[in-house]
């Protein structure tokens, strides 16, 4: 990933995903007064688009990225009560968002 990203469509590729999965994303610069992106995005055959249009809540500057990768199991052989294992893989990147060359 490169160190400075232009303020367009991103593109992310990940592998290890089902065909179609789902990974929350989170965006966050270093203002106070703008709205960060922290949601669940679908990844559609190993490609993840962050379109142009949502980084516009976004200023220009370090932005650190975070994907994760949630996932819940049930216990096998459990007690009577149950339980659930949660997994979390993640994924973080720092660059620099900038506006689109013109």
């Amino acid at each position: 990933m490169p160190e400075v990203l232009n303020r367009d469509d991103l593109v992310f590729e990940l592998s290890g995903l089902e065909p179609v999965d789902y990974i929350r994303i989170s965006l966050t610069d270093t203002s106070f007064a703008s709205k960060d992106i922290n949601d669940v995005d679908t990844v559609k055959n190993g490609r993840l688009v962050i379109s142009a249009n949502r980084l516009s809540s976004l200023t220009n500057g370090p932005i650190n990225l975070q994907f994760y990768k949630e996932m819940e199991k049930a216990v096998k052989n459990g007690t009577a009560e149950g339980g659930k294992l949660s997994i979390t893989y993640g994924l973080k990147r720092e660059f620099e968002l900038k506006d689109k060359q013109k």
